[in-house]
């Protein structure tokens, strides 16, 4: 895997999290408003619980789908990395000018 696929991989996977995360926070808010509410106000009213939850799966989706997939990606550049120098196939060397 190349730097470009690593990098398209790693912003496709975030999207893709955020966009789950929030639709997952949606539903939760949808379906348990009470869940919310039992989080961030105890004894008050919440403004929207579908919203809260679409802002609040979003991000986390959003954070935890980059680290996951900076991790993945550099575990497989790593095994690349590994696997060419096992062929003999390794980078040259780079000689600097005195």
């Amino acid at each position: 895997m190349g730097l470009p696929e690593a990098i398209r991989a790693v912003i496709l996977g975030t999207v893709a999290s955020g966009v789950v995360g929030g639709a997952l926070g949606a539903a939760l808010g949808s379906f348990a408003p009470g869940f919310f509410r039992w989080i961030h106000h105890p004894e008050g009213e919440l403004a929207n619980p579908v919203e809260l939850g679409l802002g609040l799966g979003a991000v986390c989706g959003l954070l935890l789908g980059a680290v996951g997939c900076v991790v993945l990606a550099a575990v497989i550049a790593r095994r690349d990395a590994a696997a060419a120098a096992a062929r003999g196939g390794g980078r040259e060397p780079v000689e600097f000018l005195p």
